[in-house]
């Protein structure tokens, strides 16, 4: 589920709710569009996938920043920014500014604009309240959220296809040929039992299959093939690692796997991670192995092998643990969920299954990136940490100001941090260890 979706749902601070959550750790910027669109309303920075520009709030305004130049200028005349998504090509973002309540009559507006030209290419203003925003195949936008998804031109702002819905959309999935896998809110029957559908339609908006799946709602993990996905919430009452087959015009439930989630899917797609809590307590759930059942540790790690389903547990803590791969897919980053209780990072060999505890201070993971090489993390936990992956270190970096947020060049060399007093984003290099400039507002 979005961030911005859960926010929304509950009237938490982004801080609080990210302590609400274990399993695969979602807080990691990178350059690009991410699945739903970068969260510039709470404060993200998003970065150009060449890395040329990025785009930030600031002042009340959606600013520009030119790497290059070190300039950064308001974009006037504009809605409030709530969400943005690169054009697949060119210099240009599609922009999502929410509804401000949820009154019966409230709007949201969603444009297109081209940087090259400095103008907007469309504008539409439509009577909805989304929390996802995706760029698909064909040249085609997503909007998804509350009311269902619509698919629009990029090009043009018109209305390709609409999938509502009552019941709100829990995840979105946008596959390789263009069709949508939406995951629904989940319900419950008369005896209290979670319930999922799961639904895939083709790019025109026709409805091609729909599942039940006995679990409650979370982020969809799709793997590589686009032929098998999974479904693993962190707290519902029955927290099952929901397995669902999809095929071209057909999709089916499998099975339910002991665990948690939501899974993390390594780089090379050969494995997905989850959790086992030996306390769990729900009488149809899949049995635990008895390594987890009889353990004197409560939280294990769950290695599943994505094509035939086997895995094996490793035991990580009394901690509800969270975990993110580095991008070669040799360790998993873990750290847990609630700071008074944590234990500190810990790093994961995945093929030795060894475990390596990190010496340094102990850092919350909730706003994080992670270097291409898999060399370093740098989290911002009111103040700047990098850690080092080979030597297992976390240590302060020392800076002129306050970090808010954090992203990354394309090609990890520059760190982009924004100032949380002044708003400008300041740059930092990598391999000198040092701030190497700030982008002000002109």
């Amino acid at each position: 589920m979005p961030r911005r979706a859960l926010t929304l749902l509950f009237p938490l601070t982004l801080g609080l709710t990210a302590c609400l959550d274990g399993g695969a750790n979602l807080h990691g910027q990178a350059p690009g569009t991410p699945e739903g669109g970068v969260d510039v309303g709470l404060g993200h920075i998003a970065v150009a996938p060449d890395g040329r520009y990025f785009l930030s709030n600031a002042n009340g305004y959606l600013v520009v920043g030119d790497l290059e130049a070190r300039a950064m200028r308001a974009l006037e005349g504009l809605p409030k920014a709530d969400l943005i998504a690169f054009w697949p090509e060119g210099s240009g973002f599609f922009l999502l500014s929410m509804p401000t309540s949820f009154e019966p009559d409230a709007t949201e507006e969603v444009l297109s604009y081209d940087l090259a030209r400095g103008e907007i290419v469309w504008r539409e203003t439509l009577p909805r309240f989304d929390t996802g925003l995706d760029v698909a195949p064909g040249e085609r936008l997503v909007l998804w959220g509350f009311n269902g998804a619509r698919v629009l031109d990029a090009r043009s702002g018109d209305e390709v296809a609409d999938v509502p819905s009552d019941e709100g959309l829990a995840d979105l999935d946008v596959l390789s040929d263009g069709r949508l896998l939406i995951t629904y809110f989940s319900t419950r029957d008369a005896a209290r039992d979670p319930h999922t559908r799961i639904a895939m339609f083709a790019p025109s908006g026709a409805a091609l299959c729909a599942i039940d799946v006995p679990n409650c709602s979370a982020e969809l993990v799709v793997d590589d093939a686009e032929t098998r996905a999974f479904l693993a919430p962190t707290r519902c009452g029955r927290d099952p690692v929901s397995v669902v087959e999809l095929e071209a015009e057909a999709c089916r439930f499998r099975e339910n796997l002991p665990g948690f989630g939501p899974v993390a899917l390594s780089p090379d797609g050969a494995t997905v991670v989850a959790f086992m809590d030996r306390d769990a307590v729900d009488p149809d759930a899949p049995p635990l192995p008895a390594a987890v059942r009889d353990s004197d540790v409560r939280y294990h790690l769950m290695f599943i092998d994505a094509e035939a389903l086997t895995f094996d547990t490793l035991p990580i803590g009394d901690v509800l643990p969270r975990y993110t791969f580095t991008p070669d897919g040799r360790t998993l980053i873990v750290d847990h969920s609630l700071r008074e209780a944590s234990e500190g990072l810990a790093l994961l060999d995945v093929a030795a299954r060894a475990v390596r505890p990190v010496r340094g201070p102990v850092v919350d993971m909730d706003h994080y990136v992670l270097t291409p090489d898999s060399a370093r993390a740098f989290v911002v936990d009111a103040g700047l940490y990098a850690l080092d992956v080979q030597q297992a270190l976390v240590q302060s970096v020392p800076l002129s100001f306050i970090p808010l947020s954090i992203n990354i060049t394309p090609g990890g060399d520059t760190l982009l941090l924004r100032d949380a007093h002044s708003g400008s984003v300041i740059t930092y290099d990598v391999a000198g260890e040092k701030e190497s400039g700030a982008v002000p507002l002109m």
